[in-house]
C-alpha cells in the first residue's frame, strides 16, 4: 500500500499502521448494514487525512483529521519496521509531533517515530505508553529516547497576549506533555532527554525538524544535524539538548514558568507594564518596586466581605 496518497479532493492521505507493518482496520460505521463483515466488506483501513488549505474552512482551523472514535496511533517510517523486525540495535529513538516530520527526518538517516500531537504520548485507552512503541524499544535494545519539539515550543502566544488569555497556559501544555512521556519512559533502563531545534539562532528560522532539513543552507550539512541529536554533547549547533530523566527541576525554567518574575523577565519586552493573566492571576510590572505585583481585578471594589 502505498504510505501516502492523494483523495479525489487534493486532501493527503496518511496509512497508518502497526510495528509489524500490519494494517490497523475498523468496521465503516457508516457502512450499508447490507455489506458483509466477514468478506471484509465492512472494514476499512486507519487513515489520516491532511486537508488541503484550499479545503480548510475558514471557522475550522484544523489542519488533520483523525479516523472517529478510534484513537491515534504513532507513524512508524519504514526504516523502523526492518529493524524490528530483525531486531537491530537502535541507540537513540525520536520520538516526535508530525508523521510528515518523522517520514523527512526517517529519510535522512534518524530512528523516529511520529506522534499525533504532542498530547498523543499515550494510548487513548489503557493511557500507558502505546504498547507498539514499547515493542520497539524492547526489542531493538534502544538505548536513548530524544522528545524532539519544533523550536517555537518555548515561546510565547501572541494570540493569548492579544485576547488578553492566562499566558501561562501554552508553556505549561508543553511542560506537561514532557514530564508525561518522561513518566512512561521511566521504567525503561534508558537515558531521556528533550530537546527542539534552535530555530532562533539558524538560518531561515527553520521550525520543524523537517523545516531544517528542507532549509538550502544546510542541504550538505544533513550528517551533522543527525549527529547533533544524537551524540553525546548538550546544546549543540542545531538543537537544545536536556536531560530530562534525572533534571526534571531544571526543564520549569526552561519554559520560564518556574516563577512569575522569571517568567516576565523572559517576556519583558512584549508584556511592558500591562496587565497579563498567569496561573489564573492577574499581575502587573511595579516599576517603583522593580518586580511583579499581583494586580486586583477592576471590580474588586464592587464586593464587600
Amino acid at each position: 500500500f502505498d504510505i501516502f496518497s492523494e483523495d479525489k479532493h487534493g486532501n493527503i492521505k496518511i496509512l497508518v499502521y502497526t510495528i509489524s507493518g500490519d494494517l490497523i482496520q475498523y468496521e465503516d460505521p457508516y457502512a450499508p448494514k447490507s455489506q458483509r463483515f466477514s468478506d471484509n466488506q465492512r472494514l476499512k483501513r486507519y487513515e489520516v487525512t491532511r486537508i488541503n488549505p484550499a479545503n480548510m474552512k475558514e471557522d475550522d482551523d484544523r489542519k488533520y483529521v483523525f479516523p472517529k472514535g478510534q484513537g491515534v496511533f504513532p507513524f512508524f517510517p519504514p526504516n523502523l519496521l526492518k529493524k524490528f523486525r530483525e531486531k537491530e540495535n537502535i541507540d537513540t529513538l525520536v520520538l516526535t509531533e508530525g508523521y510528515f516530520k518523522a517520514m523527512c527526518a526517517s529519510l535522512h538517516g534518524l530512528n523516529i517515530v511520529g506522534l499525533g500531537s504532542i498530547t498523543h504520548y499515550a494510548d487513548s485507552n489503557t493511557r500507558e505508553l502505546h504498547s507498539d512503541i514499547k515493542r520497539l524499544i524492547n526489542a531493538c535494545n534502544v538505548k536513548k529516547v530524544v522528545l524532539l519539539y519544533d523550536g517555537d515550543c518555548i515561546n510565547l502566544s501572541m494570540k493569548d497576549v492579544e485576547k488578553g488569555r492566562d499566558l501561562s497556559r501554552r508553556p505549561t501544555i508543553f511542560y506537561n506533555s514532557i514530564i508525561n512521556t518522561r513518566d512512561l519512559l521511566i521504567d525503561f533502563n534508558i537515558q531521556i532527554e528533550f530537546a527542539y531545534v534552535r530555530t532562533e539562532h539558524l538560518i531561515g528560522k527553520p521550525k520543524g525538524i523537517d523545516d531544517l532539513f528542507m532549509e538550502p543552507a544546510y542541504l550538505g550539512k544533513h550528517e551533522a544535524i543527525v549527529k547533533d541529536l544524537t551524540e553525546e554533547h548538550i546544546n549543540a549547533v542545531y538543537f537544545f539538548r536536556m536531560n530530562v530523566r534525572d533534571q526534571v527541576k531544571r526543564l520549569k525554567k526552561q519554559f520560564f514558568i518556574d516563577t512569575v518574575q522569571s517568567f516576565y523577565r523572559r517576556w519583558k519586552d512584549v508584556l511592558g507594564e500591562k496587565e497579563f493573566i498567569y496561573e489564573h492571576m492577574i499581575y502587573q510590572w511595579d516599576s517603583k518596586e522593580e518586580k511583579v505585583k499581583r494586580s486586583p481585578p477592576a471590580d474588586i471594589r464592587n464586593y464587600i466581605r
